[in-house]
């Protein structure tokens, strides 16, 4: 079967199945059949947005990761070069002094 023929009959399907519930609400004289149909749709309907929310929060969460990375490879980067100024400037500051320093007795 080609994907447009099976387009079609999901459109029928979901139609009948709109039809049968406009109100989005069951009837009291339905028969349990309806009734059970009702049920099926709105649990394949709730699944379908679980899913479709599931997707959003796990693609969510890869970006804030991708993006956590990036931050530590930015914090890293300034790190290593603090590191090398502060190493820099260290050995200026370290020189012995020409000056002699008292003992304290």
């Amino acid at each position: 079967m080609n994907g447009l023929s099976e387009n079609r009959e999901n459109m029928t399907e979901e139609n009948r199945k709109n039809s049968l519930f406009a109100s989005g609400k069951p009837h009291l004289d339905q028969d349990p059949g309806e009734l059970s149909e009702f049920v099926q749709v709105l649990l394949q309907q709730l699944q379908g947005k679980f899913e479709d929310m599931s997707s959003q929060i796990m693609s969510k969460m890869d970006e804030m990761g991708a993006r956590i990375d990036e931050l530590e490879k930015s914090i890293g980067d300034i790190m290593d070069k603090n590191e090398v100024q502060l190493t820099n400037t260290t050995n200026f500051t370290d020189a012995p002094s020409s000056s002699p320093k008292k003992q304290h007795q």
